[in-house]
């Protein structure tokens, strides 16, 4: 039940992640778990070594299950792109929202994802938009993937 009530929006784009999470959490009716402020509070003990980084997905993860848990959508964002980063995540629909070009200088580890997002987004729209079209996706996943009886 968890998965189909938590949304990760990920990638290298942080303003992105950070525009279109804030947008979409309020189309949605969501809870906003915004990494800032987890930052702040929650993972302020955590450095950016890939253990940390770890840990970090994990808790940000548990936060997430504990709102899921309770019916809520939960809508976070944050840079997690490996694969140990996203399996401690737990599972979600992922959202990967790229740079608008991808040419500049970035580093290995957020340059792609490392599974395949469920929606793949260019942060060259205006947010609404951009909202809108993650709202439509993963409400059509939700239905797929979790069809009422």
């Amino acid at each position: 039940m968890r998965s189909r009530l938590k949304i990760l929006v990920t990638g290298v784009s942080a303003e992105g992640r950070k525009v279109i999470a804030d947008t979409l959490a309020p189309l949605l009716g969501a809870v906003r778990l915004d990494e800032d402020d987890l930052k702040a509070n929650v993972i302020r003990d955590l450095s950016a070594r890939h253990l940390d980084r770890v840990e970090h997905a994990r808790r940000m993860g548990w936060l997430c299950d504990l709102v899921a848990n309770a019916g809520h959508v939960v809508v976070a964002d944050s840079c997690f792109a490996t694969p140990d980063e996203l399996e401690a995540f737990g599972e979600a629909f992922i959202v990967w929202v790229d740079e608008i070009e991808q040419a500049h200088a970035l580093s290995d580890r957020a340059s792609a994802p490392s599974q395949i997002p469920n929606i793949r987004v260019s942060f060259v729209k205006p947010a609404s938009d951009l909202a809108g079209f993650v709202r439509q996706q993963f409400e059509s996943h939700r239905r797929k993937a979790f069809p009422t009886s």
